[in-house]
Order: structure tokens, then C-alpha cells, then sequence
């Protein structure tokens, strides 16, 4: 089982902020969850790619347990859940799974410049006979 805590400090001097292209929206437009739900995803999907570079070349689907914040979860977490569906070649996991790997995210908490967020990525075998 892997793991860890996203620990993001962010230092903007205003003027000196400079991009290639022009952002397609303004500074400050992006809403907090949107914005936890890109800097965590991004980790995550480090986290996992030799699983998302293996699922290229591997026909086999494997079951997985996604788990975000809360349940009812904003759009974006949404779409990183069927992102990492379908670059993993995955399926939800079922109950009748003996073997699944998993991905569990905790709440995200911002004080200042700071976003901290644990994770955890892993998985687990059961024997059949014990299902």
C-alpha cells in the first residue's frame, strides 16, 4: 500500500506571474473545489502511472475502489473518477471482487497558501473461498 500527503505552497508575486498563452479564464475564477480536485487529481494520476502505462498494452479490466471526499462529490471529482477508469482499464469494484486496487482520498483542508490532502493507493487480494 502507497501513500502520501499532498503538501502545495503556492507563491505568486502578481506581476511576475508570466504564460506562454493567456489563461482562458481570469485569475481567481476557479472555484476551490475545482481547483483541489486538479491538484489532487494530478497527484494521483503520478502516483498511479506504471498501473495507467501498463493499461495501454494489457486487455485485462480490473476492479478498483475510488474513494473522494464525500459522496456527493462536485463534477470534477466526477471526472477524474472516469479518467482514471479509463486510463487504468478499470471497472468499479463489486462486492463478489477477491482482487481490487483502490484509491481513497481524504478531506482537503487550505489554511493560508497551503493545501494539505492525504491520499492513499494500494490494493488487496481475498481469497475466493473466503468471499
Amino acid at each position: 500500500m502507497r501513500g502520501g500527503t499532498l503538501l502545495i505552497v503556492m507563491l505568486a508575486h502578481g506581476a511576475a506571474l508570466t504564460a506562454q498563452t493567456p489563461a482562458a479564464r481570469p485569475a481567481g475564477s476557479v472555484p476551490r473545489d475545482a481547483a483541489i480536485a486538479e491538484v489532487v487529481g494530478a497527484a494521483i494520476v503520478h502516483e498511479l502511472w506504471y498501473s495507467i502505462a501498463r493499461a495501454a498494452f494489457d486487455t485485462t479490466i480490473r476492479a478498483v475502489d475510488l474513494q473522494f471526499p464525500d459522496a456527493e462529490a462536485p463534477v470534477q471529482w466526477k471526472a477524474l473518477r472516469q479518467h482514471l477508469l479509463t486510463a487504468t482499464r478499470s471497472r468499479p469494484r463489486t462486492p463478489s471482487d477477491s482482487s481490487f486496487w483502490f484509491v481513497r482520498v481524504g478531506e482537503a483542508s487550505v489554511a493560508g497558501n497551503t493545501l494539505r490532502v492525504h491520499f492513499t493507493t494500494g490494493g488487496r487480494h481475498t481469497c475466493p473461498a473466503c468471499l
